[in-house]
């Protein structure tokens, strides 16, 4: 199911001594554009009436005034999905899930619209395995992940204290034991926070895209790409991006043909 998420109900605030100049600006035709809040109710209203088109339009004047908008961009990607324009759906998806890494059906709704452009992708061996750990950590948070690292390192501290100060073996043990998890938990904090806040990751937007050998345009062409490909960003050089596919394969693609995640 495609539900739109509901939106946060905000309360008006008083316009006491300024609703004079309000209703002034307002006979004179200028007052200023509408509030993202209304804005997005409005979006919602076509929405609900199937108007998807119109509902895209107003979800996008709403991210234009706040990009972070979860509700917002996540309804905005089920909007392009029933228009079934499928690599801005899941462009869309793609950022709301970076806003909500552990959102269930935001994923589900990526998998969905990639089963639409996609058949199955051929892998290379070792992908498997680096796609599993990438998953494991950047599917939670780093406020999440931040969380365990703490509990873990105060077991670890409270460990240590009960076996300097009153010399339990046990306090040692635990200590030992609970380090080293303190430390990976350490790393999955800072990967967690890096993955989400570096824009390494776009959508190729033009079909037909060339993945080339080098950064020029005669160059020869390594595989040729779908639009609404899910591609990692590796490197720069003028107009071009060097990028990486989920099966490992890598190459230069003009950046015009790319919106960054």
């Amino acid at each position: 199911m495609l539900n739109p998420l509901q939106h946060i109900s905000i309360r008006p605030t008083a316009v006491k001594g300024w609703m004079l100049l309000f209703l002034i600006l307002l006979l004179h035709g200028f007052l200023p554009a509408q509030p993202a809040q209304t804005l997005f109710e409005s979006a919602n209203a076509y929405y609900g009436q199937k108007q998807y088109e119109e509902a895209a339009k107003m979800y996008l004047l709403v991210l234009k005034k706040d990009k972070n908008n979860l509700h917002a961009r996540y309804n905005l990607g089920n909007c392009y999905y029933h228009l079934k324009d499928f690599p801005a759906a899941i462009l869309h998806y793609e950022k709301a899930r970076k806003l909500v890494p552990e959102d269930k059906q935001i994923a589900h709704n990526i998998q969905l619209a990639n089963q639409q452009l996609f058949e199955k992708t051929e892998f290379s061996k070792d992908f498997f395995v680096t796609k599993a750990v990438k998953n494991f950590i950047t599917g939670t948070s780093a406020n999440t992940w931040a969380i365990y690292w703490l509990m873990v390192f105060w077991i670890c501290a409270v460990a240590w204290c009960v076996y300097f100060l009153f010399g339990k073996n046990a306090g040692k043990s635990i200590g030992q034991i609970t380090l080293p998890f303190v430390l990976l938990l350490a790393y999955f904090v800072y990967h967690a926070y890096t993955e989400k806040n570096k824009t390494h990751f776009a959508i190729v937007m033009q079909a037909p895209s060339l993945l080339q050998e080098s950064p020029v345009q005669s160059a020869a062409a390594k595989d040729t790409l779908k639009a609404g490909t899910k591609v990692e960003l590796l490197d720069r050089d003028k107009g071009w991006m060097k990028v990486q596919l989920q099966n490992g394969k890598s190459g230069w693609i003009q950046q015009a043909q790319l919106e960054s995640i």
